[in-house]
């Protein structure tokens, strides 16, 4: 039962102090001739107030009374129970929603804040619940998403891409609300759509690289940023467990990034070096970066390239010369110069250069290749380019329907890249084809965190939380063969949603959606049984019987009764 006036519910206080008077016991007031007779030495027993039955006239009296302050509430009786939509609703436990919020983790901080408000929304019924990064939808309802979303371990991945397209796919799917538990920007235009963010940005001081080189002095590169207003920090590099460089560092200013660059001993460089930062920020992810050395490829020019390219080359085999155990890596234009079970790289020349044309939606998918490089304009300023065809390519940067950089892994690493004049003239040029190859031999074996098998598992880290799924944290991994491989976090862009005002989003979703199902109104019935137990009160009350003391006579004369 529910009620559409429910302030006349007040009325129950006044009218359950009233009861409580008259079925409070009271002495019953006697009558009496004399008072001289009840005075005496006796002390008489002591009187026990106790609830006493009240008449049945009182009762119905009371019941009426009752009834009647129900009534004016304007009960609504339902006999079954509110079924709601069906509700899709996506959890992201990305890098930035992993960050701590007021006390946990921001996205569960969401789920606890979230879960009573959609349920008021909606009422009862079953729940599609999308957990990114995760395998497909889980079915549940109103009762238990939560506690299954919760349960969750948080992680260091890109995840915008993924919570987008989620988010697509759910509305193609389904015809009812779909609700993203996300900070990421969707730029979907859907009134099914219900974003619920957190209310502010988060404070982060980050590694976004690092690189090492022990030719012709050992030397660490650290490139960190700074979203905070923190001014300094500690920066370490520890190789194999050991310490080998300590730094108290001047952060760049709020938004920037700053190269660091720490000498240290050639001799104390082993295979796996981490760089860490000690700042109190809200994401402790990136404050660590790991790295496992391996062999560097040896590289073989295949066809004829761009001479921009062929410099690059030659600056890496001096840079990072090959070994007896290296990977060959082959570089030529157009796919035919590589087989199809060759580890590569294809330059697809641009067909003309149109630097004055906006770039308009330019995607850049998280991976190795990618990390590190924050412009891309100049590679998408170059004309329009075809994607490979048919072979399991990867779109990992595009604008548009143009692709601009794409791999594939099977049966071996291989990468597809535009080039244009504008593009080779950058900075970014330089570090991009660096990530080629070290991808291409696994040279430096570091990658951005992402599912990792299950024969890998967790050698080393810092802050891993519990149950880390395999990849998914910073930290170094060993497959069963002893193979390692560096994962760390994704880079972090701190920014907040479009929408912050998500209850009125819920709101205006549940008009549209909220279950409409038919109640009874009982303040008919209510009246006529106040009614029914008015008459029974007025059948069944007695007025008060007086009732005559005798008087004592004196002889020969009669009482009056």
């Amino acid at each position: 039962m529910s009620f559409t006036a429910s302030w006349w519910l007040l009325g129950l206080v006044p009218w359950a102090a009233v009861v409580l008077w008259l079925l409070w016991g009271r002495r019953r007031r006697v009558d009496v001739p004399f008072l001289e007779l009840w005075k005496g030495p006796v002390e008489p027993p002591r009187e026990r107030r106790a609830f006493q039955v009240p008449p049945l006239w009182m009762a119905a009296a009371m019941v009426a009374m009752l009834l009647a302050i129900l009534a004016s509430s304007r009960p609504v009786v339902r006999l079954r129970a509110v079924q709601g939509p069906h509700l899709s609703i996506i959890v992201d436990r990305g890098v930035t929603m992993s960050a701590r919020g007021q006390s946990i983790e921001r996205f569960r901080e969401l789920i606890n804040a979230s879960k009573a408000p959609i349920a008021r929304s909606f009422g009862l019924g079953p729940v599609d619940l999308v957990v990114v990064p995760g395998a497909e939808a889980m079915q549940a309802d109103r009762s238990n998403w939560s506690a299954l979303a919760e349960r969750m371990a948080p992680t260091a991945v890109d995840t915008r891409e993924a919570v987008r397209a989620a988010a697509a796919r759910r509305l193609g799917q389904t015809g009812g609300p779909v609700i993203v538990l996300s900070d990421a920007v969707l730029s979907i235009d859907d009134d099914r759509l219900v974003q619920i963010s957190p209310a502010k940005a988060i404070a982060n001081v980050g590694i976004v690289l690092m690189a090492v080189r022990d030719d012709p002095v050992g030397q660490v590169l650290v490139k960190v940023r700074n979203d905070s207003s923190l001014k300094t920090a500690v920066l370490r590099i520890t190789s194999d467990g050991k310490p080998i460089s300590q730094e108290q560092i001047n952060l760049p200013e709020a938004g920037a990034v700053r190269d660091y660059f720490l000498d240290v001993s050639s001799t104390d460089l082993g295979r796996v070096v981490c760089a860490q930062i000690d700042a109190k920020d809200e994401l402790v992810a990136d404050n660590a970066f790991w790295l496992v050395r391996q062999t560097w490829p040896a590289l073989e020019n295949r066809t004829q390239i761009p001479v921009e390219l062929k410099q690059v080359m030659d600056l890496y085999a001096r840079r990072y010369p090959p070994s007896a155990g290296s990977k060959h890596v082959s570089v030529g234009s157009g796919l035919a110069a590589l087989a199809i079970n060759e580890p590569g790289a294809v330059v697809a020349m641009s067909t003309g250069d149109d630097s004055t044309r906006p770039v308009q939606n330019l995607r850049v998918a998280s991976h190795p290749l990618t990390q590190a490089i924050d412009d891309w304009s100049a590679l998408a300023a170059g004309g329009a380019m075809r994607p490979p065809a048919e072979g399991g390519w990867t779109q990992l940067v595009w604008a548009g329907d143009r692709v601009l950089v794409a791999i594939r892994t099977s049966p071996v690493r291989q990468v597809w890249a535009v080039h244009n004049q504008r593009w080779a003239t950058t900075r970014q040029f330089v570090m991009f084809w660096k990530n080629v190859f070290d991808w291409l031999g696994e040279g430096d074996a570091s990658q951005s965190a992402g599912q990792l098998g299950k024969e890998w598992s967790l050698k080393e880290s810092a802050d891993a939380p519990k149950d880390v799924e395999s990849g998914f944290w910073p930290g170094v991994y060993q497959r069963n063969d002893g193979a390692m491989v560096a994962s760390n976090a994704a880079t972090v862009t701190v920014g907040r949603a479009q929408r912050e005002d998500w209850r009125a989003d819920l709101a205006r979703a549940s008009a549209e959606y909220a279950p409409r199902v038919r109640g009874h109104n009982a303040t008919g019935a209510l009246l006529l049984l106040g009614l029914a137990a008015i008459v029974l009160a007025a059948a069944t009350w007695k007025p008060p019987q007086k009732h005559a003391i005798a008087e004592i006579a004196g002889p020969g004369e009669r009482a009056d009764h």
